[in-house]
């Protein structure tokens, strides 16, 4: 749903292409007691400002304005295709010092028994002689 022209007092659209930016400013007439409120939020700016000639990519400040308790103004700033081509960075490698290998001694692990606990008398005991295991 578009804005209702009568609705707004002011309207500016600044396009900086350079910038890669197009500013819209509104103000909106106060709420006549015969008329319901004016609630304006981004979305329905993006309208206004492809008119004013901004191929608008994406939102970069966003901002919501009613007229319910007076006369309300609001700015919207949008992302446009800029007249700018992105410079290309070259990523630099950075040389990294050799570092020089050290061979390393090999050493074999020696095994170590386990120890074997004694088993206990009791439930437990007979449990996992049952199962089978020692």
């Amino acid at each position: 749903m578009a804005i209702d022209p009568k609705v707004i007092k002011h309207k500016e659209v600044l396009v900086d292409r350079d910038a890669g930016t197009a500013t819209v400013n509104i103000t909106i007439y106060p709420r006549n007691i015969n008329e319901p409120r004016t609630k304006i939020s981004g979305h329905k700016i993006i309208d206004i400002a492809i008119e004013g000639g901004a191929e608008v990519v994406r939102v970069l400040e966003d901002c919501t304005i009613s007229n319910r308790y007076g006369e309300a103004s609001g700015t919207w700033v949008f992302e446009i295709l800029s007249n700018k081509v992105p410079e290309k960075k070259t990523a630099v490698k950075k040389d990294k010092p050799v570092e020089k290998k050290v061979p390393v001694k090999k050493e074999t692990a020696v095994k170590k028994e386990a120890n074997k606990e004694e088993s206990s008398s009791g439930f437990f005991a007979k449990r996992d002689k049952k199962k089978g295991s020692k």
